[in-house]
């Protein structure tokens, strides 16, 4: 990505200051990387928070996953409560993802995974009909150990709004770019902060203060011109 360090010390800012807003993050961890795509998939129109007691009100009415993929999708609309175009293509995604583990795995569970490599089990991921990018990092980081950066379009548009990643950098390069940036110890927390900052902005607001505060102190700072015997003669003609 262009100006690498430039950003890059702004990003290790970000990061401080998210710790300080928000405070310790518990780590979210599946067993079953089935559950992390469910998550995952709710995730990405939801909020954290949201997709959360989504995926609750969906376990308590179904008997399992698999009764779930065999749903129909009124019927999985009413529990989630919602009726959009948005809950209506996500609720698609959902069944197509669980039909195509099924089909491969006769079984609704991603175990298997975890017998694999991380590059294996990324691939076996990302061959699943209907799955996204993000539904495979956020399985990667939260079920499979993996050292990756899920990127919501509110995450991206974020960093590009505040000028932490380049305008001009496209997904594949900034993911690239938080992945060596924050270590793999650090990249579930990163993520769960930059995620609740996306969606809340609190950070954002007081950076915009600070900016307005340093601004004005650069402006009250500089020297006033003085007025020398030439030019107040000057004004006098």
């Amino acid at each position: 990505m262009k100006n690498s360090r430039y950003y890059s010390s702004k990003l290790q800012k970000l990061f401080r200051l998210l710790k300080r807003e928000y405070g310790k993050v518990q780590k979210v961890t599946f067993d079953e990387p089935v559950d992390a795509v469910i998550q995952a998939i709710l995730s990405e129109i939801m909020t954290d928070s949201g997709a959360q007691s989504t995926v609750r009100k969906l376990a308590s009415h179904f008997v399992d996953w698999n009764d779930l993929r065999v749903s129909r999708p009124d019927e999985i609309t009413d529990v989630i409560g919602k009726e959009n175009s948005d809950i209506k293509d996500t609720i698609s995604i959902l069944t197509q993802v669980l039909y195509a583990i099924y089909k491969r795995y006769d079984i609704i569970s991603l175990k298997v995974l975890k017998g694999m490599g991380k590059r294996s089990a990324r691939q076996a991921l990302s061959k699943l009909e209907a799955i996204s990018p993000f539904v495979c990092d956020y399985v990667m980081l939260t079920a499979l150990q993996g050292h990756t950066m899920p990127l919501t379009a509110k995450i991206t548009e974020y960093l590009k709004e505040q000028d932490f990643v380049h305008p001009d950098a496209n997904e594949t390069e900034i993911q690239a770019f938080l992945t060596r940036q924050i270590p793999a110890s650090k990249a579930h927390e990163f993520f769960s902060l930059l995620r609740r900052e996306s969606e809340k902005g609190s950070v954002r607001a007081k950076l915009k203060s600070a900016e307005k505060r340093e601004t004005k102190r650069k402006s009250a700072s500089k020297p006033k011109r003085k007025r020398t015997k030439a030019s107040i003669s000057k004004k006098k003609k």
